[in-house]
């Protein structure tokens, strides 16, 4: 991530994917079809949280995805949809 975000409470965010063209972040998220993180995944809501928030302190574009999304097979119609709005142009 280009900006610093360590302090005492967090690492330096370090994003799922990076793609530098259109300058643009993707988290994909570990959550199920009901938006739920697995049990074990202690406060991984909360480390959501902070990362959508450092994007919208920072004014940089964050893209999500979820594990539900890859597993129905949504991930890349919505990603698709998403990079389109973001201007950019898809050439498979």
């Amino acid at each position: 991530y280009k900006f610093d975000t360590a302090d005492a409470q967090h690492s330096q965010y370090t994003p799922d994917f990076y793609l530098p063209g259109p300058d643009v972040y993707l988290e994909l998220w570990g959550l199920n079809a009901q938006g739920e993180p697995r049990k074990d995944f202690v406060r991984y809501k909360e480390a959501m949280a902070w990362k959508r928030d450092v994007h919208a302190k920072n004014g940089t574009t964050l893209l999500e995805t979820t594990a539900a999304d890859v597993r129905s097979g949504q991930a890349f119609v919505h990603l698709e949809a998403a990079l389109r709005q973001q201007g950019v142009a898809l050439a498979p």
